[in-house]
């Protein structure tokens, strides 16, 4: 079994079953590689902290950032 949620193979049955047609066997490789990446990529992000700092401390931060440099004209 592959360790990709999806493989070409699988792209390939689903495409047909939908009446896609796929100009070639490239095609579904990539379509399976970006879906597997942005799979990954949710699920990575479900074990992560969404803020790198607390929810608290988010719109002083936001505040801080927006705040303009010195010497800009205002």
């Amino acid at each position: 079994m592959s360790t990709d949620p999806l493989d070409p193979a699988t792209i390939r049955d689903l495409a047909r079953l939908a009446g896609l047609p796929l100009e070639d066997d490239e095609l579904p490789r990539r379509i399976a590689g970006g879906a597997s990446t942005a799979i990954a990529a949710v699920a990575g992000s479900l074990r992560e902290p969404l803020f790198d700092f607390e929810p608290n401390d988010y719109l002083a931060t936001l505040e801080g950032l927006a705040e303009a440099p010195p010497g800009a004209a205002t």
